[in-house]
């Protein structure tokens, strides 16, 4: 299998930690019968429904996002609201509050929440009995829900006649609409209406929300009473409604987000969609699918055997709920913007209408898959296609052919991220040499690949690469560098001899989360381990032996951001890709966020799933390379369709998507800005880097051709942007669209933009800026 599964991380030398008591805390988030299921699995870091099982679990911030809702899972039941869009010049969100607006969802009776299963497409949630023993596994079951990807019902099944009610801050006006055929007398539950009932009867419902103008249509099989008391005071406009004794299945579905026209859905700004959905297509499509229920999904993918792409497929599972005679029927599924323009509607059958979000449009179709066809580079090397000027590239080495490391970073005193970044240069100067037929010099880069890339994967580092068993994950134990003034060996001054005993990265707190860029709360492993891995591909393609030393270790790095293996106790699948979504997510797991996962930089997960196939090519693994090539035709179609916002292209609202770039992404919002700042330059700089020969598959020459002046003008007015070593970001982009103005702005810059002590000029060389120009077609 390669480097793809199974071993055990103690055999590649990786010493096998505990985390901080903070730990057992989030444990309790799965419930009894979720932390049963977890004694057996890894952890996933970075799922859709990750707030689920951080901070609270169940507040407002511990929502999760599952498109087209917001979703509150909480120790009773769910909170439901369907956001609306807000958009500024600087942010786009799905904005919601399930205070006010939400709809509650649950049985009638007190229980505990349980995380009980997931897939790669959804999360299995129970409720049951509250017998005062929040430990006891056995409790029986009260309710569940499938929470899945796509999905435009909202589901829970009801079990031991417990009954379920709504409820809502807002009025709701209950009409039942009887078995739903044609003919039956409409019995409506109204506060409002001069002659009231207090019961409706029947197996479909319009559940009307009065402040927000939504109409959810409610289906229960079997068919029920509903009881719904008027509120007392006239004033009070919150209502519930009650179904005592009930048992199956009920599921709520958006009708109409417009229902009269006074609510804030139906004023949208210019270029947005019209409300969803007001055609009796789509209504009497949902009333058709309604028996049919999604019960999660998984992804297969192949290389096409017709064109260089890839295919890639979300295979849903479902099941009838009032099973026919015939054969069942596929389910509604929801499509997005990305994958609507990678073909997917060319497998099910379209329906008119649509519903909303911040990142567009969600397509309905009848189909029980998502299949999308993504295409695959060439030249994933960079050395197959002859240079235009091969003296301007010798040029760079000649002044690059000595480079070697500071000493801390020789010795693996500093954090995996920059050590990364490091390492990656030299191999990238290590491929140049050798397309140059410099032996000598690509030889010497090889030999300190080796030594530094070795110490890394030995697990020797001074602040080592660990195994963390309590999630199931490679961290760095962190590193406390003592520089001494100058006046001793810099070190790390934590735990003596055994650093793994003290590791900072995994304590609790602020401080432990935000230690080695939070590597150690899982953030950005894909950047972090993407370097490592790239020169870790070049040494297999040079020194195979090297690869044979440290296979099991590089198969920790694979499996801990790029996992295909289910059975893998070690590590969650895909840990950071997001299948529906089309992209990853790189926040971790310190704490819950109201805005959801979010990811920054494309270009630097980009460069992980590119490093996989780098190897995968390197080793003749022809599985890894499909693993690696699907990871990155899909973070490359995600990152075209949402962060390089071309003009007249984008999904987004206007007046942020005049920007031209998406800064951070979230599940729920889109900012104009980066972790750290807000500028111009850093907002397109970062979507770019690492510039390597993929880059050209990535970065849309139309996007540059947009981005470039405001880019260049940013830059030249940014002390930070020439003395961080950003600057040669501007004239690599360039080079997309102007292969001799890039030469000349790369010419005009000082050679300390490409000093390994700047933040971004350390990942870089002058080399590898002179090749890529000189390596246009």
């Amino acid at each position: 299998r390669g480097f793809r599964g199974g071993g055990e991380p103690q055999k590649a030398g990786f010493t096998a930690v505990k985390r901080a008591s903070t730990f057992a805390e989030n444990k309790k988030l799965w419930g009894p019968k979720g932390q049963k299921l977890m004694e057996s699995q890894a952890w996933p870091t970075h799922a859709f429904w990750e707030n689920l099982i951080l901070g609270q679990g169940m507040d407002t911030d511990s929502a999760i996002t599952v498109l087209p809702y917001i979703v509150q899972a909480t120790q009773e039941g769910l909170v439901i609201a369907y956001p609306s869009v807000a958009s500024s010049a600087s942010q786009s969100m799905n904005a919601f509050d399930l205070d006010a607006e939400g709809i509650r969802f649950e049985a009638l009776t007190k229980t505990y929440r349980s995380i009980v299963g997931y897939s790669e497409l959804g999360v299995d949630i129970a409720w049951s009995f509250n017998d005062g023993h929040p430990d006891n596994s056995e409790q029986e079951i009260v309710s569940s829900t499938s929470l899945v990807q796509g999905d435009p019902y909202v589901t829970m099944n009801i079990g031991a006649q417990a009954g379920f009610r709504l409820s809502s801050e807002q009025t709701m006006i209950l009409v039942s609409r009887g078995d739903n055929k044609k003919g039956t007398e409409p019995q409506a539950c109204d506060p409002n209406a001069k002659k009231r009932i207090s019961t409706v009867t029947g197996s479909v419902f319009d559940v009307y929300l009065s402040q927000s103008d939504h109409t959810y249509r409610l289906y229960t099989f079997p068919g029920t009473t509903i009881t719904c008391p008027y509120p007392k005071d006239v004033n009070h406009t919150k209502t519930t409604l009650t179904a005592n004794g009930f048992e199956g299945t009920v599921r709520l579905a958006l009708h109409n987000n417009c229902t009269t026209g006074l609510g804030k859905h139906c004023f949208l700004p210019s270029g947005l969609p019209s409300p969803m959905p007001t055609s009796p297509e789509f209504q009497n499509y949902l009333d058709a699918q309604s028996h049919v229920q999604l019960k999660g999904g998984h992804v297969s993918w192949a290389a096409s055997s017709s064109s260089p792409s890839m295919e890639v497929s979300l295979q849903y599972e479902y099941t009838q709920i009032q099973p026919s005679k015939t054969t069942s029927p596929p389910p509604m599924i929801l499509l997005l913007p990305h994958q609507v323009s990678a073909g997917a509607l060319d497998h099910g059958e379209r329906i008119p209408g649509s519903h909303r979000s911040m990142i567009g449009p969600q397509i309905p179709i009848v189909g029980s898959e998502i299949r999308m066809t993504l295409p695959m580079p060439d030249n994933i090397w960079g050395d197959q296609r002859p240079l235009k000027d091969i003296k301007v590239v010798q040029e760079g080495l000649d002044h690059d052919k000595d480079y070697d490391l500071m000493y801390q970073w020789k010795k693996g005193v500093g954090d995996p991220y920059n050590a990364g970044k490091l390492n990656a240069r030299i191999g990238r100067l290590a491929l140049i040499a050798n397309q140059l037929n410099e032996t000598e010099v690509t030889e010497s880069f090889l030999d300190k690949l080796e030594e530094y890339q070795g110490l890394w994967l030995s697990g020797k580092s001074p602040n080592p690469l660990v195994y963390d068993e309590d999630m199931g994950g490679v961290v760095s134990c962190g590193c406390n560098f003592d520089s001494c003034e100058g006046k001793c060996t810099p070190h790390c001054a934590n735990g003596g001899k055994d650093q793994t005993k003290n590791c900072p990265t995994l304590g609790p707190g602020a401080f432990s989360a935000g230690f080695d860029f939070g590597n150690g709360y899982y953030n950005d492993h894909h950047f972090h381990y993407g370097y490592h891995l790239y020169a870790t591909a070049v040494l297999a393609r040079f020194r195979p032996k090297f690869i044979e030393k440290y296979k099991q270790a590089i198969s920790l790095l694979v499996r801990d951001v790029a996992n295909p293996n289910a059975g893998d106790k070690h590590f969650p699948m895909f840990r950071h890709m997001d299948f529906y979504i089309g992209h990853s997510w790189a926040g971790g797991v310190y704490r819950s966020f109201a805005n959801g996962r979010n990811q920054e930089s494309t270009s630097e997960a980009v460069n992980c799933w590119y490093a996989i196939a780098l190897l995968g090519d390197a080793t003749g693994d022809k599985a890894l390379y499909e693993v690696g090539m699907t990871l990155l035709a899909m973070e490359v179609h995600g990152a075209q369709t949402y962060w390089q916002n071309i003009n007249g292209t984008s999904h987004y609202d206007p007046v942020f998507a005049d920007n031209g770039v998406t800064g951070i992404l979230w599940s729920n919002l889109a900012q104009f800005q980066t972790w750290f700042g807000l500028f111009t330059w850093a907002v397109n700089g970062i979507q770019m880097l690492p510039f390597t020969p993929i880059s050209e598959y990535l970065i849309q020459p139309a996007w540059v051709k947009q981005q470039i002046k405001g880019f260049t003008k940013a830059c030249s007015e940014s002390a930070p942007c020439k003395s961080d070593g950003w600057s040669p970001l501007v004239c690599m982009a360039l080079a997309m669209i102007d292969q001799d103005q890039a030469l000349k702005c790369t010419r005009a810059l000082p050679k300390s933009s490409f000093s390994d002590q700047t933040a971004e000029g350390n990942g870089n060389s002058l080399t590898n800026t002179l090749h890529f120009i000189m390596s246009r077609p």
